[in-house]
């Protein structure tokens, strides 16, 4: 490969690296801002309702398996 084309390689990554060091100081701003707070919230609005669906989801069973007996 000719040294021109290297420079140019070389040029066009450091160029990606820059966007994606950019993308990532976004994200983390946008994470920072949205505080550990509403991921907190997130995460046990997420529990509660994985939690009312495994009670409503064996209820149902218990009673239908009642119902065939």
């Amino acid at each position: 490969m000719p040294a021109q084309e290297l420079d140019q390689a070389l040029q066009a990554a450091k160029i990606e690296c820059a966007a994606l060091a950019e993308q990532l100081r976004l994200a983390r701003a946008d994470l920072h801002r949205l505080g550990a707070q509403g991921m907190n919230r997130t995460l046990i609005a997420g529990s509660i309702a994985s939690a009312l669906g495994m009670l409503v989801g064996l209820t149902m069973g218990w009673r239908m398996a009642r119902k065939t007996k």
